[in-house]
């Protein structure tokens, strides 16, 4: 039973080295999990522009449904169903 009583804090001590060792490197580096943890201002630019992207993409799809609906491309739009139907 102390055998395994030491062995299990080696353990606990070489996984806690290992952490700082981590945790180390992410506030050290100049990578992009130290911008994200330390970097407030990038964190919100991220959130912001996946926001507009989301909302763009939602607008752009509106778009589209609205030009097959238009006459002036009302034709291509049927042209493109009669494609993907013969090649089904």
């Amino acid at each position: 039973m102390f055998n395994n009583l030491e062995q299990s804090s080696n353990d606990i001590n070489e996984v806690t080295k290992n952490l700082d060792g981590i945790i180390s490197e992410i506030k050290n580096a100049e990578g992009a999990l130290n911008y994200l943890t330390s970097d407030e201002q990038l964190v919100k630019d991220i959130d912001s522009t996946m926001f507009y992207i989301k909302e763009s993409t939602y607008k752009l799809n509106q778009n589209m449904e609205a030009l097959k609906h238009n006459f002036l491309f009302r034709g291509y739009f049927r042209k493109l169903e009669r494609q993907k139907k013969a090649r089904k």
